[in-house]
């Protein structure tokens, strides 16, 4: 079986006290010296890469992100960097959509309840719902407010809809 960087291993059976023993445990103790290089090399080619610049925006706990509030536009799947790049919100999933559609009447509107990630440069992507109709309509985090103003396409029954066709659009405000 070949594993790569030029070392092939094979299965053997030792039989004791024979030469064919001597032989493959030499051959053995080879593949493992090799392996072992292999493995150390690989170790200082990846801590080498770890040193070097990262092209992320650096994030300082006392930097404000942003000043004012700030409407974003995302279709699905879509990023966006706000506040000079720190701030990365991505329109991640459709929760739900049980809108009244349009061309129809209603007892009651329905919802649409979907799911952004939001994260300060590199750091973790933390999920945040959001709804149209029930809460919660709005959500903090990191000192920031998101809101829900708006999911498209509003509801038709001689449309069909994919998750392709959905845009939000959010505000997000600053607090204090």
């Amino acid at each position: 079986m070949r594993v790569g960087g030029g070392v092939t291993v094979r299965t053997v059976r030792s039989f004791p006290c024979t030469e064919m023993e001597t032989t493959d445990s030499k051959e053995r103790n080879s593949i493992v010296r090799s392996m072992t290089r292999s493995a150390a090399a690989l170790l200082a080619v990846l801590a080498l890469g770890c040193g070097g610049k990262s092209t992320e925006p650096e994030v300082d706990a006392n930097v404000t992100v942003l000043s004012a509030p700030t409407d974003i536009e995302l279709r699905f799947g879509q990023e966006a960097q706000v506040g000079g790049g720190v701030l990365r919100v991505t329109f991640a999933s459709v929760a739900e959509d049980s809108r009244c559609p349009a061309d129809v009447v209603c007892v009651w509107q329905g919802n649409a309840g979907i799911e952004i990630g939001v994260r300060m440069g590199m750091g973790p992507t933390f999920p945040l719902r959001l709804n149209t109709t029930v809460e919660p309509r709005d959500a903090r985090w990191q000192d920031l407010d998101f809101t829900l103003l708006e999911v498209r396409p509003y509801p038709r029954t001689d449309t069909p809809r994919k998750l392709e066709d959905y845009s939000i659009k959010l505000r997000i405000t600053p607090v204090g």
